[in-house]
């Protein structure tokens, strides 16, 4: 471990002047409801611990149980008790935790993106079903209107009249051409989906999946 590195440690135990917390305290916060604004709290502090460059291999050279020793420890003690620790020791305690956390903090992060994403769906889902609801009666009266007019159309077929004096029959052209306006906007897509209200979120996830692409990588899993 470098010169740099081991005074990096040490500067988390103390509280800096425009502070009111030691970044070790800071760093060990939990996670609080998961929205935008939390999860890029949880992955500041990832970025943090990132930036220290800490080798996460020496970790392979300490026995498991010697190892949740030092984690828990970490997670556990005040900054002023392992400020009072051999060097060794502190930095030993430090950086097993440290290591150790930020695989937590990852898990976190992405478990607030999918609290989120599925908080959007349920959401999607839920005004799709409203909508629908709302419209039903609309949507009804159109399809009546509309099962009359084909009834008409077939008639005037089978008895080779004029088709559009059949629909005419039914209602005045010009509220014809109204009514097909107004069933088009009633329409919903071809699969009757509620993803495409994802769109109307759209300002929610620019809040933070831009830091979210930018902090992990994504790998696609190997075909079977």
């Amino acid at each position: 471990m470098t010169t740099l590195q081991k005074t990096a440690l040490d500067k988390l135990l103390v509280v800096e002047p425009d502070k009111q917390l030691t970044d070790l305290i800071w760093l060990r916060q939990p996670p609080c409801l998961a929205n935008p604004r939390n999860f890029l709290k949880v992955v500041e502090r990832l970025e943090f611990i990132r930036h220290l460059n800490l080798d996460s291999g020496c970790l392979k050279r300490v026995h498991q149980n010697r190892l949740l020793q030092f984690t828990r420890t970490g997670a556990k003690s005040t900054p002023a008790h392992l400020s009072r620790l051999d060097e060794l020791r502190r930095y030993a305690i430090l950086v097993a935790f440290l290591i150790e956390w930020s695989a937590s903090l990852v898990d976190y992060a992405i478990e607030m993106h999918d609290k989120m994403m599925g908080k959007l769906f349920n959401k999607s889902e839920h005004q799709h079903g409203k909508k629908f609801q709302r419209d039903g009666k609309a949507i009804n009266e159109k399809v009546r209107l509309y099962a009359q007019v084909g009834q008409a159309l077939i008639a005037a077929r089978d008895e080779s009249l004029d088709a559009y004096q059949a629909i005419e029959s039914v209602l005045a052209w010009e509220k014809f051409i109204s009514s097909v306006a107004e069933a088009d906007k009633l329409a919903r897509p071809a699969d009757f989906d509620y993803l495409e209200l994802l769109d109307n979120r759209y300002s929610q996830l620019r809040r933070y999946t831009p830091k979210l692409l930018e902090t992990f990588e994504f790998k696609a899993t190997p075909a079977s």
